[in-house]
């Protein structure tokens, strides 16, 4: 812990004397002029957002700052702002952390049409997936969706199956995170950075709490037996602290909004399935019925999603990467195997 606060330090000084830089590489931009393209959908907190031409997420120098300015708020509700492109690589001297700009150069390079879709990833994800079909027009869409991107993509294949010919899902929890859980409570840091995501803040994104289990099984006790703990009822809330109470029933109202199945599928679809990485399949809770945070249940993944979570209820091909989560698409041998599919 002391090593990151130190690293992080180094690195925001970095970024005041040497300067910092992150592209926004598809902000406002329009799916090609052509009968069949190839679409990028990033994953959750893939996206830049915008207030105007100012930045807000994410600024490299914001990242290694504890920061004061949030994206929602429990007054305020979810910060008014726009989308841009998916989150491209950060240069801080002397370091580059590449999120999805290497992998949209190979698209372009090896993918016919290739265009990245870029979308507000706190907002709900049935207008995701409806704004996806909007993009996409009267063309045909091969997809990549990645993490989150593929449950904005199943909302798609509901609303415009006719669109889209073949999808590619790379880690998507196609049963909800778990993980994600905890964040409710304790916030989500973005490198130094506690502000952007502060518990409040994801007390107002509908996607956060779709992005959940639709299920309320993922629960254990002190030994690792599984709990009934019915989260989707408010009553059962009213014994923690909660960040923004007031909020509760319309979460809640987004989480059952989100299908537990889905009835229609893609045509064709490869799942990228990471494993070799524990993977937060269960919360704990503790003896006070609290949460034991720290000691969740795992099992084998991608780090953020587990093998079993990660394949389709749907035929699909398969392949496997030890890769880890946020470096799916990276990997040689899945990039091949994407070539190859949608060929």
């Amino acid at each position: 812990m002391k090593f990151r606060f130190v690293l992080a330090s180094l690195l925001g000084l970095a970024c005041t004397v040497f300067g910092c830089t992150a592209s926004d590489r598809y902000r406002g931009h329009q799916a090609p002029d052509a009968p069949l393209i190839t679409v990028l959908v990033p994953g959750y907190r893939g996206s830049f957002l915008y207030e105007e031409n100012r930045r807000v997420y994410l600024e490299p120098a914001s990242a290694f700052r504890r920061g004061h300015e949030s994206l929602g708020s429990c007054r305020g509700g979810m910060k008014p702002l726009e989308a841009g492109g998916p989150m491209t690589k950060f240069v801080i001297w002397p370091y580059a952390f590449d999120v999805y700009d290497g992998f949209m150069s190979w698209g372009e390079a090896k993918l016919p049409g290739f265009t990245a879709y870029g979308y507000d990833w706190r907002a709900d994800l049935g207008w995701n997936g409806a704004q996806l079909c909007e993009f996409i027009g009267e063309r045909k869409a091969n997809v990549i969706a990645h993490s989150m991107g593929g449950l904005v993509t199943m909302l798609a294949v509901q609303k415009c199956p006719e669109k889209i010919q073949a999808v590619v899902f790379a880690g998507v929890p196609f049963n909800g995170a778990p993980g994600l859980f905890k964040e409710l409570f304790l916030g989500a840091s973005t490198y130094q950075n506690t502000a952007l995501l502060s518990p409040e803040a994801l007390w107002t994104f509908p996607a956060t709490w779709q992005l959940l289990p639709r299920t309320d099984d993922f629960f254990v006790d002190g030994e690792g037996k599984p709990v009934s703990l019915p989260i989707s009822a408010p009553e059962t809330w009213a014994k923690w602290q909660l960040p923004c109470p007031e909020r509760l029933n319309q979460r809640l109202a987004d989480r059952a909004a989100m299908p537990v199945t889905f009835e229609k599928a893609p045509a064709r679809a490869l799942a990228v399935i990471g494993r070799g990485i524990p993977s937060t399949k269960a919360q704990r809770i503790g003896a006070n019925g609290f949460f034991e945070f720290d000691k969740p249940v795992r099992e084998d993944g991608d780090g953020s999603v587990l093998v079993t979570n990660a394949t389709p209820a749907f035929p699909s091909e398969t392949v496997f990467t030890t890769a880890e989560h946020v470096h799916l698409l990276d990997d040689a041998n899945v990039r091949a195997a994407i070539e190859a599919f949608l060929k």
